[in-house]
């Protein structure tokens, strides 16, 4: 579809109006039907014109060339293209050692381009027409080449437009080569006192990284061989740092805080965030595309480079002889932000993928950590005199207040995901399970509801309240994950976990998310493990007033 030009189009139009002697608006309709059919956009029926037109207008402009509206759209399309050929004249590399040159008078004009390239695709409303310009007239290749200019400010400005364009167009994460000098960019600016272009560089990494499996793959097998030198020598690989290197590179040095890689320890704080953020990403597996994923051995690879003393118990000293980690640093009771410690603990659930990993993090006080968040975010949950149903609260909150909200929940759930992959170890599952701190918690944040007003449903506006569960899927997905667990292999856990009336919680998760098959599938595998080995609880569990029976033959049917 992408291979349909803007001039074959036009062409076509003014062929058949001239040839069949047809209208414009006749032969607009004409071009698109056979478009269509060469395509394979539909049947070439009546009822599926609008659609064909629709999925052409997402590449290339469907007005008549001659109307007074195709001139418009036309000039602003050849508008585009001629930013994306004056960018491409600055693509001159050095021929000795690979580096752009961008002469100072140019850029501005260079900079100025990029700029517009982002904002047309980001914020127009025929920005798919002009990203799959944008793919076509190869300038995804030119942001990429730029890369690896000697100009700061027109590295930073590719690493951002880069960075837009991969989080809103997925296939392009596909098309991007440039790993290398990406890598080199992270290096480079490991030191540097400005953070912009590191930060920028991390993101895209990230977005790159996310539910892509080859790119995880390049990234780590990226070398930082575009070295900035004043000396004219081509680049050499020899001993250059490859991602994951440089990555645990930048994660240490952003640890210290004297003297300081950047002016302000906010910078420094955004830029650990950063670093988490990628490790998570490289250790997750989130591509199903992918016939099999190198998540856990990439976990393991950073666990054998010394990651986790940098995130838990810390083995790096500032000038006051403390040691420091980033969840030291996330987690201090001084520390009002957020955001470092919800990267901080994603980071700690990508690598607790096996025992020996998870046994390194206890020994570094994930443990101690992980209670603290239960006992902070307790206070989110929604309670009234009965302790489970909030009251209709009149007052509204401020934005503040509901992002910080919503933040606390997301801390919440991804802590939950921790609990789950330490519960690996049937040691530490138990000692969870019987700290009266982390079973009451999860029940009460599975069982937890929350109250609005519906309606007015008379003449006397009188108005009844509904509730919902207050966890989301994902964080009753962890929780169901948690207790299934706990339970198996350990009639001992099992009988806590009813005790604390976990049954109630699961079938309660699985009632309110019929059509979630991750937290059916972790119902039903806490509902088996609870009964496994503890075969007198089953007549307890079907006699009980939580429908179980019902909810699992919903499930099965």
């Amino acid at each position: 579809m992408s291979r349909i030009s803007q001039e074959y189009y036009d062409e076509t139009v003014l062929e058949n109006e001239e040839t069949f002697e047809l209208t414009p608006d006749e032969a607009i309709a004409e071009t698109i039907s056979q478009l269509a059919s060469q395509l394979q956009l539909g049947d070439n029926t009546n009822d599926n014109d609008g659609a064909a037109a629709a999925a052409l207008s997402d590449l290339i402009l469907i007005s008549h060339p001659h109307s007074e509206k195709g001139l418009m759209e036309r000039k602003r399309h050849d508008g585009f293209v001629s930013l994306l050929t004056r960018l491409d004249e600055f693509v001159q590399p050095n021929a000795i050692t690979g580096v752009i040159d961008v002469n100072e008078l140019n850029v501005g004009t260079c900079v100025d381009s990029i700029e517009q390239i982002q904002t047309v695709c980001e914020t127009s409303n025929e920005r798919e027409r002009y990203r799959s310009i944008l793919e076509r007239e190869m300038g995804l290749l030119t942001l990429q080449s730029l890369l690896s200019c000697s100009n700061e400010r027109v590295v930073s400005s590719s690493l951002a437009c880069l960075g837009s364009l991969m989080q809103n167009t997925f296939s392009f994460r596909e098309d991007f080569k440039a790993f290398d000098r990406l890598v080199s960019i992270l290096s480079n600016h490991t030191h540097s006192r400005d953070s912009t272009i590191l930060q920028r560089a991390l993101t895209l990494a990230t977005v790159l990284c996310t539910k892509c499996e080859p790119n995880k793959n390049s990234f780590l097998r990226a070398k930082a061989v575009y070295q900035r030198t004043k000396m004219n020598t081509p680049p050499t690989s020899g001993d250059a740092p490859g991602g994951s290197a440089v990555l645990l590179q930048n994660l240490s040095t952003w640890l210290l805080t004297t003297p300081p890689p950047a002016a302000s320890n906010m910078a420094s704080d955004v830029i650990l965030g950063h670093c988490c953020n990628l490790v998570a990403s490289l250790c997750k597996y989130d591509d199903f595309r992918a016939e099999s994923s190198s998540a856990n051995e990439t976990a393991s690879m950073f666990y054998r480079a010394g990651i986790v003393p940098l995130l838990m118990n810390g083995n790096t000293n500032d000038d006051t002889g403390n040691r420091r980690s980033v969840c030291a640093v996330a987690f201090q009771d001084s520390y009002e932000g957020i955001e470092l410690q919800i990267s901080a603990m994603a980071a700690v659930r990508a690598l607790c993928v096996n025992d020996d990993i998870v046994q390194s993090f206890v020994a570094g006080g994930v443990l101690e950590l992980v209670a603290k968040v239960l006992k902070e975010t307790a206070s989110l949950l929604p309670t009234n005199e009965a302790g489970t149903v909030s009251t209709c609260d009149t007052s509204t909150p401020t934005a503040k207040q509901q992002e910080e909200a919503r933040s606390r929940k997301r801390l919440l759930s991804i802590t939950l995901g921790v609990i789950r992959n330490l519960c690996g170890n049937d040691t530490i599952k138990t000692n969870l399970c019987q700290d009266e701190i982390t079973l009451p918690l999860i029940v009460s944040t599975m069982t937890a509801r929350t109250a609005s007003p519906s309606p007015s449903t008379s003449a006397t506006n009188n108005k009844k309240t509904t509730t919902s569960l207050w966890a989301g899927p994902t964080m009753l997905e962890h929780s169901c994950g948690i207790l299934a667990a706990m339970s198996l292999r350990s009639p001992t856990n099992a009988n806590l976990i009813l005790t604390h009336h976990g049954s109630t919680a699961i079938t309660s998760a699985m009632a309110q998310n019929p059509h979630c098959v991750p937290v059916l599938r972790q119902g039903c595998l806490a509902i088996r493990n609870l009964v496994s080995r503890n075969k007198e609880n089953i007549p307890k569990l079907l006699d009980s007033s939580d429908n179980l029976e019902l909810v699992l033959r919903d499930v099965a049917g």
